[in-house]
């Protein structure tokens, strides 16, 4: 009986596993449509600020979720503790997440009178109702996708993922047969749509929403597991942000919109990464409870190989691809992508030599080097950004997440020995990889 289950188990967690790879990639197709767009409407200046404002909404949609999806997905199973009952689990959830919605958007509210948005080109009122929708939507989405998954509802996922897709890129349809906008008008287009995405989310979910469902215990066991994951998220999407910010301060609007556009390729990368991330991990774990030892650095290896593979040509094709689907009136507009790429690179190789600190549960460590990374990169990049130029900004934020990955695999070689990622391999294949990408940048 055994043998006739195993088969149907896997098939089932196959299907499960390309429903949820497939809402990351129309989640991307959403964002590279909604800057393709962009890239057609608005002026020269305003796509770069348009790029910029996507991230703080990230920013902010991060602070309000604060990890509490990453906790609806774990506290499901948990039924021992009593945290596993459908409607208490995702009502309170979205008790917090409401809560925490209504203290940021007074927090952001607050700091308008006091802090310079300018930078962002919309008026203080605009920015504040674009970002507080745009990360509403964008929470609800999260937390009530993760809770279909947990309930393992993939039609109804896939159903309110297809219906929230159509609904944001449809939004901006009249924005583009128009031929331009203003970006105030964009951005209003957008955050409406991601809050009328979110609703939809919910309202696939109804059926487990009750006001008896607010459970102030679980709130804690939310809170104690969610929030550390959170603040790792914020940060995570705060790097990609501080570039940019990095970018205005040195250069200006012009610059920054050049510097959206390289990035526009690096998306590609970005989607690799959570798609192979999603199998890598339970894949690794899997194969270690098995004691298959090899399994680890023989996939690390094929998949850093694979994924070079996939820069180089993104490299090659980089100035077309921008030239077709973020077309700003520029020259050279993907001329800083190399290394924005090499970027991605350094990140998807430290999924694989920092893996050991996942084994061991040691993920503090992994944020403390992470932090420290962060730290030394915004430093290194506006130092060389001041002395040469734009252009050396992704340069040292590639050469500080470098040092900050190899610190990482030293670190996890030691904690968790046993598991023997090939890291010097790795480590070599990337500097020959960044010295391509240099030669391709200077002479190309």
């Amino acid at each position: 009986m055994a043998t006739i289950r195993l088969p149907s188990a896997f098939l089932a967690m196959l299907r499960s596993g390309s429903i949820y790879s497939l809402s990351t990639l129309v989640n991307a197709l959403v964002r590279f449509a909604i800057l393709s767009i962009g890239a057609r409407v608005l002026f020269l200046e305003d796509y770069g600020a348009l790029d910029t404002i996507l991230f703080v909404g990230l920013v902010f949609s991060s602070l309000i979720i604060m990890g509490f999806d990453s906790a609806i997905l774990r506290l499901a199973f948990d039924e021992d503790e009593g945290t596993h009952h459908p409607a208490r689990l995702l009502t309170t959830a979205l008790a917090l997440i409401g809560a925490n919605g209504l203290l940021f958007t007074a927090l952001f509210a607050l700091s308008v009178p006091v802090a310079d948005y300018s930078a962002l080109r919309l008026e203080d009122g605009a920015l504040l109702v674009c970002i507080v929708f745009f990360g509403l939507g964008f929470s609800l989405i999260a937390a009530s996708g993760a809770h279909m998954r947990a309930r393992f509802q993939e039609t109804r996922f896939l159903a309110a993922t297809a219906i929230s897709a159509v609904i944001r890129i449809g939004a901006l349809a009249p924005l583009l047969v128009m031929g331009e906008a203003s970006l105030s008008a964009f951005m209003m287009t957008v955050a409406a749509a991601y809050f009328a995405s979110g609703l939809v989310f919910v309202g696939f979910n109804r059926r487990w929403l009750s006001r008896e469902g607010l459970d102030t215990g679980l709130m804690r066991q939310l809170i104690a597991f969610g929030v550390p994951l959170g603040a790792v998220v914020v940060m995570a999407g705060t790097y990609p942000l501080l570039e940019r910010l990095i970018v205005l301060t040195v250069g200006d609007h012009v610059w920054l919109s050049i510097y959206a556009a390289s990035a526009f390729p690096a998306m590609v990368l970005g989607v690799a990464i959570q798609v192979v991330n999603l199998a890598w991990v339970p894949l690794a774990l899997k194969a270690q409870k098995e004691g298959k030892a090899s399994f680890v650095p023989r996939f690390a290896l094929l998949l850093q190989a694979g994924f070079i593979a996939l820069y180089l040509f993104v490299l090659v094709f980089a100035e077309p691809i921008v030239r077709l689907l973020a077309p700003i009136a520029i020259e050279d507009p993907a001329r800083l992508f190399p290394f924005i790429g090499m970027i991605m690179l350094v990140r998807f190789s430290a999924a694989f030599t920092a893996f050991g600190l996942i084994v061991e549960k040691r993920t503090g460590v992994k944020f403390i080097i992470n932090a420290a990374g962060f730290a030394a990169g915004a430093l290194a990049s506006l130092l060389a950004g001041e002395r040469y130029g734009v252009g050396a900004i992704p340069v040292a934020f590639f050469l500080t997440t470098f040092a900050a990955f190899l610190v990482e695999a030293v670190v996890a070689r030691r904690i968790a020995p046993r598991l023997a990622v090939p890291f010097p391999l790795m480590a070599l294949a990337i500097v020959l990889t960044g010295s391509f990408a240099f030669w391709y940048m200077s002479g190309v």
